[in-house]
């Protein structure tokens, strides 16, 4: 048989506890959203997963670095020896420098997002400002040309045009009846 010392015993098994919660978180946010294996319809949708698995890793990356800080208290209490302690810390460093290099290319996906936002709010900012400056402009033009002298306008224009029409009637009048006039005139004649 194997004689295990008890405070390693406790090292494993809290270093155990620790992986068992943070399998379980983990696996909870795989039921609960879809993951980066399926087909991604849209950017959107991209980058909410990868936010999603960001924050998983990252809770991922805490876990594995209460390890490697409850080894070092456990070696520098003299519970476990040198020896463990390296494996595990070489091990759990190894696990830490993967989820590290993820972390990096997902940060991305949040800067992106990010971005994204700010143009968001930069396009409602710009969008206001234009309807307010529109709205400006509008009640500058109420005011330097106002509605009853635009009315005014037109009632003399129209006058100006039924004016015209009245005189072109006068003239057609006029000749219609030096027409009739002549042709009278010509009957007449005819009969004489």
């Amino acid at each position: 048989m194997i004689n295990i010392d008890p405070i390693v015993i406790d090292l494993v098994l809290s270093t155990t506890a620790i992986i068992i919660m943070l399998a379980l978180v983990i696996r909870v946010r795989n039921i609960t959203t879809v993951t980066l294996q399926y087909p991604i319809k849209s950017k959107k949708m991209e980058i909410d997963l990868s936010l999603q698995e960001l924050a998983t890793l990252r809770l991922k990356r805490d876990g594995l670095r209460m390890i490697i800080s409850r080894a070092y208290e456990e070696y520098s209490k003299g519970i476990i020896d040198e020896e463990t302690k390296n494996r595990i810390v070489s091990e759990v460093s190894k696990q830490l420098s993967e989820i590290e290099s993820k972390i990096k290319y997902l940060e991305k996906y949040e800067e992106l997002n990010k971005l994204i936002n700010e143009r968001k709010k930069v396009e409602e900012e710009y969008k206001r400002k234009l309807e307010e400056l529109d709205r400006k402009i509008n009640s500058l033009k109420k005011i330097i040309l106002p509605p009853k002298e635009k009315k005014e306008e037109k009632k003399v224009v129209k006058e100006v045009k039924e004016e015209k029409v009245s005189e072109r009637r006068v003239k057609r009048a006029k000749k219609l009846t030096e027409i009739m006039e002549e042709i009278a005139k010509m009957l007449e004649e005819s009969k004489e």
